[in-house]
């Protein structure tokens, strides 16, 4: 199971999150498509956030 993170317009920072705020991945992603591989995540609710220099978006998905 993959994450793909798309359109990126700039350099951006991608962290991952467990739902009670411990980070599990963090990373630069360049101007392209970005792909996560998370089938080492056990079950739960986790926390995707995209900052880039102008704004910062945060997701929430769950891994079943």
């Amino acid at each position: 199971m993959k994450i793909k993170i798309h359109n990126l317009k700039e350099i951006s920072k991608i962290e991952l999150f467990t739902i009670d705020g411990k980070m599990l991945f963090q990373n630069i992603a360049a101007y392209n498509n970005e792909m996560i591989s998370i089938p080492m995540l056990n079950k739960g609710t986790y926390l995707l956030r995209v900052i880039n220099k102008n704004s910062v978006c945060t997701s929430r998905f769950y891994k079943r």
